[in-house]
């Protein structure tokens, strides 16, 4: 006998990738919302249907008012902590990689995990401190009749004292809690700080772990790499034999969505959908996604309002404004003569940012520096993927855009004055995974160098310059191939990505 249930609509609203932009968008007066209008958001949408509001993390570095600071974050997650006071603003949020890499920032973070309402807004499954978890590590919540397990994974990285992190697919593998915890809930929202198109792996894997266990909804919510992605139904890999057959349709699950937010509160994506019961199994139905830009008429038409007065999300943009005001964030200091893209990975084409670091910034200020006259041979710069996550827009430059476009103001240059053609060579298609014997590789590899590698001259001396960040992979390298390479004492020009772009628009791009 088929008997169904319908149950009532859940909305989701997610974020990710926030990195401080809780002021709204100085260049897009269509990305006018700032923090006070997405809680007010959030709050309106609550009062009207069944809502929760998720985070998939990086919360700092990014921009002024979180970079300026003397700790970077402190007001950003200052302006967190007072949202986590109020129920009627985000539910839960999973932690970065950049929430977990900076000391001082990292102990204020710890501190504000102390509060009760901050702990138990973060959750955070396999991210520990001083032997305990960090924060809450998983939570139920029961929505509409479903019982929710909701819990958040970091991807496996080298935190800073006293974080440590543990293997998330050790974690849901070998813990026999988190299969008490799956066995026990209804369905399933899972935050992760992991990018789909880079590694659609870890989603998979947490889709497989979860319904070798149970034929449940589940929802993975992710962040990392800055781009919106939604993937509804899923393909299964071929290798996972579903033993829920009652979830699958021509190869597909119907009953899980895989989806990522943009960075920047530039847009939230909310996800609605029913779930009905058939025979005792939830099933998703009616499974829509909509982005919405962060613009504030937007926000107010979805939930039918003439305005927001919320007073609690007020006093926190209140507390934004001043810190803003405060920083200075929105003076100009030049004017970009067109737009850099960093989604460009052609360091041919002067419309790609890589093009402007290599040929523009890099040549006409750090190698300028007084201290460039002890480089031995042609100068060549290497520059990893990770290091530009936003495009520079024409028009003008604000000193929010120097933490924007380079957030590196604790990073450094490393130089090694004398390297030959051959081994640089060898050093660069190793660290990107293999050069073609014909061309350099296509698409986005993952470091650039400034000259096409192939061009490199095998008995020619070369002086490569690189930030500490992406020295470490560079030496890995040459250890691995056994490739001796001598780094320059101390650090070259004693100057920081940040300031070379800083020097670099102050001289050129004049208001």
């Amino acid at each position: 006998m088929l008997i169904q249930t319908l149950v009532l609509n859940l909305r989701i609203i997610h974020s990710s990738d926030t990195h401080g932009w809780l002021f709204g968008n100085p260049h897009d007066a269509e990305q006018n919302a700032n923090f006070g209008d997405i809680l007010s958001f959030i709050s309106a949408s609550k009062s009207q249907r069944t809502t929760i509001a998720l985070d998939s993390g990086d919360f700092i570095q990014g921009c002024g008012l979180s970079d300026a600071t003397k700790v970077q974050g402190e007001y950003v997650l200052e302006a967190w902590r007072q949202s986590f006071q109020h129920n009627e603003f985000f539910d839960y949020v999973t932690l970065g990689n950049h929430d977990e890499m900076i000391a001082e920032s990292v102990k204020i973070m710890n501190e504000n995990l102390l509060d009760e309402n901050v702990h138990n807004h973060t959750i955070s499954y396999n991210t520990f401190s001083n032997g305990g978890a960090v924060s809450a590590r998983f939570k139920f919540a029961t929505l509409d009749n479903v019982k929710y397990l909701i819990t958040g994974f970091m991807y496996d990285m080298t935190p800073v004292q006293p974080l440590t992190i543990k293997s998330f697919m050790t974690e849901m593998s070998n813990d026999q809690l988190f299969s008490s915890l799956v066995k026990n809930a209804d369905a399933f929202i899972i935050l992760i700080h992991i990018g789909w198109n880079q590694h659609p792996e870890g989603y998979h894997f947490i889709y497989e772990q979860i319904r070798s266990m149970s034929p449940g909804p589940i929802i993975i919510l992710g962040g990392h790499e800055h781009q919106a992605a939604y993937i509804y139904p899923v393909r299964i890999n071929e290798s996972f034999k579903n033993p829920f057959p009652e979830t699958m349709s021509e190869g597909f699950d119907v009953n899980v969505i895989f989806a990522e937010s943009a960075n920047y509160f530039k847009e939230l994506t909310i996800i609605d959908f029913d779930v009905q019961k058939i025979n005792g199994v939830r099933k998703l139905i009616n499974v829509n996604r909509t982005i919405i830009k962060s613009n504030k008429q937007l926000f107010l038409k979805e939930v039918q309002l003439n305005e927001f007065n919320n007073a609690n999300a007020n006093k926190i943009q209140a507390y934004i404004d001043e810190k803003v005001t405060e920083l200075n964030i929105l003076k100009q200091i030049g004017v970009a003569p067109q737009p850099y893209i960093f989604l460009n990975p052609n360091t041919a084409d002067t419309n790609s940012i890589w093009n402007l670091w290599m040929k523009e910034i890099v040549p006409k200020t750090l190698q300028k520096l007084p201290d460039a006259s002890k480089l031995k041979g042609e100068v060549v710069n290497i520059i990893g993927t990770s290091f530009f996550n936003n495009d520079i827009l024409q028009g003008p430059i604000f000193v929010n855009d120097l933490y924007v476009t380079v957030p590196y103001t604790n990073e450094w240059f490393y130089d090694y004055p004398e390297i030959k053609g051959k081994d640089l060579k060898a050093i660069f298609c190793e660290m990107i995974g293999g050069c073609k014997a014909v061309k350099a590789p296509t698409g986005f590899p993952k470091y650039f160098l400034s000259e096409n590698v192939n061009d490199l001259e095998a008995e020619k001396i070369y002086s490569v310059i690189l930030t500490d960040y992406d020295n470490s992979r560079f030496e890995d390298k040459a250890k691995k191939l056994g490739i001796s390479i001598k780094r320059d004492e101390g650090y070259y020009g004693n100057i920081t990505p940040f300031a070379v772009y800083q020097q670099f628009v102050e001289t050129y791009w004049k208001m």
